[in-house]
């Protein structure tokens, strides 16, 4: 839930649209919660990197860029949790029967 309130500030850098991290405290709070590295997790929200030719090319994400990795960085947290939870579930209320209790005719 606190990724929603991850904000992005559009900035532009060398003519690119870039952008930075609105409130470095929400940050803060998710890497502590996900076991981040506050830094690693500033880069992969605000950055891609391509690796072509055995070289890393990376590029600055615009605001509206970041905001989708943000999303998608969600929707796989949540679809993870969701297979997680439906799996415990099923097994805490799946019981194989017992083999000595069928009879034979």
């Amino acid at each position: 839930l606190h990724l929603g309130n991850l904000k992005f500030q559009a900035t532009t850098t060398q003519n690119m649209d870039t952008c930075t991290v609105a409130n470095v405290n929400v940050l803060r709070v998710i890497s502590k919660l996900l076991k981040l590295d506050e830094n690693g997790l500033r880069d992969g929200l605000l950055k891609r990197t391509i690796f072509a030719h055995g070289e890393a090319v990376i590029t600055p994400l615009s605001q509206e860029q970041a905001f989708d990795v943000r999303d998608a960085f969600v929707k796989g947290i949540y679809g993870k949790m969701f297979i997680w939870i439906v799996e415990k579930i099923n097994s805490a209320i799946f019981k194989p029967k017992d083999p000595s209790a069928y009879r034979k005719r």
